[in-house]
């Protein structure tokens, strides 16, 4: 929330967020994880491959499935993270794993031989927090209060006019940002998140 921006909405960055003086005092340090410096070059599959392996996988994923597994005792297992199979989709060819825009293309051939072809080739379904609705009906009333441009006036972190007017009509109209490809839930609720973190620790 306060290191960088959408990509895909320049207007909706960090430093719109931020107060004035603490955007001249360079408060937002731009982030960006360096996928081309990083992995090797030539091959756009591997290097995301591995980008998800390093990040999204241990540090999301893989740490939920855990958490979630072991609260109800249960011993869940991972079988694509098998070490054999893992080293051998590095090795073949990027044909066989994003093929015409179909991703894990061999999985899914062999996969027909076993399995009802619509279920395989139904959308995805993942798992996701109803942070939207959430904002928007029992957190509304809180999330007003976090906005009210007088409160962030007296606290001075952020641009109290910008914000108060991005969560009001986030308010009222939701997330139009995913016209664009920006989450602005995503959003909104780092900004209720950290203003949770402020009320109960620096009131």
């Amino acid at each position: 929330f306060l290191s960088g921006e959408e990509e895909t909405d320049k207007k909706i960055s960090a430093a719109a967020f931020l107060a004035q003086d603490l955007n001249e005092r360079g408060a937002v340090i731009p982030c960006r994880y360096p996928v081309e410096s990083t992995y090797p070059q030539g091959d756009w599959v591997v290097s995301r491959m591995l980008l998800d392996m390093d990040t999204y996988l241990p540090g999301d994923i893989l740490t939920k499935v855990d958490r979630a597994s072991m609260r109800y005792s249960l011993e869940s297992r991972c079988p694509l993270m098998d070490t054999d199979v893992m080293e051998y989709s590095f090795r073949i060819p990027q044909k066989f794993k994003y093929h015409h825009g179909c991703k894990k293309y061999i999985l899914k051939e062999i996969a027909y031989d076993y399995l009802p072809k619509e279920m395989l080739d139904r959308p995805k379904t993942g798992f996701g927090v109803p942070i939207d609705a959430w904002l928007r009906g029992p957190l509304a009333g809180k999330l007003r209060e976090y906005a009210d441009s007088a409160y962030l006036k007296g606290q001075g972190i952020f641009d109290a006019s910008y914000v108060s007017s991005f969560i009001d009509r986030y308010l009222k109209n939701g997330d139009a940002g995913a016209a664009t490809g920006a989450n602005y839930s995503k959003i909104v609720w780092s900004f209720f998140v950290f203003e949770q973190w402020w009320e109960k620790w620096m009131s």
